[in-house]
């Protein structure tokens, strides 16, 4: 059943012909998202589990064996740049492909305190033979040099429309049972939750437990758009309309897009979106037209496209642009048209103009996303190495933004969702009665579907924080259940 078959549902339920108008279709539409989201809070046993992965970073210290392995103060007096020599003997460089922007990089300073800043962005200069790294606020003063220094990655940061863990486990053979999940109360209370990089915390990761939240800000401006140049590619011309996102930090590269694009680690929710444009293929009359997008530059804004300063430029965020087709003309016109936003390129920071031209075509396969934020998960000990970690987990619907799309529902609940669209359908007609009769139909076939679907085992969710002084259940921290969960 696809929203269109949704919509009929409803409106047989209703016993009602109205007319089809844009408005109604509209609204009736943003009733089924809604209330197919509120039951992916209500009961989430009623979708198909997932899983997601990622992979760990151990730490990188100085190394004490190398003298010139230590960091200073960029050499131009930018409080917002720390630097290191590049191609020392038997050190690694700083990885400078994007997977380490966002990690927390610690520094020592000449008196002896510690201080932690988050790593904007790595990049290296071979003529200076200089490594560099960006930092989210500006080191105390411009003199300091020869500092110890530790980057490490204290949590971890799951998919954004991760709303249920089930299972933590290590993509790994030389261990097979699942990460204990254990409550933050408890990691706090025992220690588990240290990040000091001491040589005895780190190892082979046997716990996991929720942290923090964490979210980038919005673009708040549509990109412009213009006609311009000619429609020189292969893909379909038509009529299109943009949006855009900030990202920052990249993923680990086996985890990249099916185009190969490397997944960002962090990504904004989406700017306003532009005015519809029409692009056209070149005949042998006209030249036809493409599509130039203006986008603001989010280096300026953050002070990071400064003339004459190292962090020019790096920010460490990027523009990543969506389209959304309506139309499909001139050539290929047996291409889908969709209308929802598809990943098309990404673009830097500091970049303002960008030209679709049909040279680049959009991933089907990577639709935009709605983002709150990113929920995080720390492992015990800190990982030692490089592991891949699968989670099993439910994750927050995709909207149904095309009537062929389909809930990622067992079937035997979609009665559930219609009902739960009929209670918000009657209270927007002004029919409490049937509101509430509609309410007691969902509850009712909720609880029967629980009988099959809620019988799942006590797991670690997501969930509001909350300060307790009270440890909440058990405080057993060794896993004597047999079931890898360890409470």
């Amino acid at each position: 059943m696809n929203r269109a078959d949704i919509r009929q549902a409803v409106f047989d339920q209703v016993d009602w012909q109205p007319d089809t108008s844009e408005t109604l279709l509209s609204r009736l539409n943003r009733f089924i998202n809604r209330a197919y989201q509120q039951l992916a809070l209500e009961a989430p046993y009623f979708f198909f589990e997932d899983k997601v992965s990622f992979a760990t970073q151990p730490d990188v210290k100085n190394d004490k064996t190398a003298a010139t392995d230590l960091v200073r103060t960029e050499a131009g007096n930018d409080q917002w740049v720390l630097t290191r020599p590049r191609g020392i003997a038997g050190v690694d460089n700083w990885a400078i492909d994007g997977t380490w922007d966002g990690r927390v990089i610690e520094v020592k300073d000449p008196s002896g305190q510690w201080h932690r800043r988050i790593a904007r962005e790595f990049w290296e200069d071979v003529p200076s033979n200089l490594l560099f790294v960006s930092l989210d606020r500006p080191w105390p003063n411009t003199v300091d040099i020869d500092m110890e220094y530790r980057i490490t990655t204290p949590r971890y940061f799951l998919p954004a429309d991760v709303i249920q863990v089930n299972s933590v486990r290590l993509w790994d053979p030389t261990r097979r049972a699942p990460l204990a999940l254990t409550y933050e109360e408890v990691a706090e209370r025992y220690s588990l939750d240290d990040i000091q990089g001491a040589t005895n915390a780190s190892g082979t990761p046997v716990r996991a437990f929720r942290q923090g939240h964490w979210k980038i800000q919005a673009p708040t401006k549509a990109p412009e758009v213009e006609k311009a140049g000619p429609w020189s590619g292969s893909d379909a011309a038509g009529q299109f309309d943009y949006c855009f996102t900030y990202i920052w930090g990249k993923r680990d590269a086996e985890y990249a897009l099916s185009t190969g694009t490397s997944e960002a680690l962090w990504e904004s929710s989406p700017s306003p979106i532009s005015s519809k444009i029409e692009a056209a293929i070149g005949s042998a009359t006209s030249s036809g037209t493409g599509v130039r997008l203006t986008l603001p530059n989010i280096d300026w804004m953050l002070n990071f496209d400064q003339t004459a300063t190292a962090r020019k430029t790096h920010s460490g965020l990027r523009k990543r642009i969506y389209r959304r087709r309506y139309t499909a003309t001139d050539q290929h016109t047996d291409s889908e048209t969709p209308e929802v936003f598809e990943f098309l390129a990404e673009v830097d920071g500091a970049t303002t103009l960008y030209e679709d031209n049909g040279a680049t075509l959009a991933d089907i396969q990577h639709r935009l996303r709605a983002i709150h934020g990113y929920h995080t998960l720390q492992l015990s000990p800190l990982p030692d190495a490089r592991y891949d970690v699968d989670v099993r987990c439910v994750r927050r619907p995709r909207a149904l933004d095309n009537d062929f799309d389909v809930p990622n529902l067992h079937p035997e609940a979609m009665d559930i969702l219609i009902y739960k669209i009929l209670v918000l359908f009657y209270e927007a007609m002004g029919n409490p009665e049937m509101s509430v009769r509609s309410q007691q139909m969902y509850e009712d076939r909720r609880t029967t579907l629980n009988n099959r679907y809620g019988s799942l085992p006590d797991t670690f969710r997501k969930r509001l924080a909350r300060a307790s002084d009270r440890l909440p259940r058990s405080t057993m921290l060794i896993d004597t259940s047999g079931d890898g969960y360890g409470y």
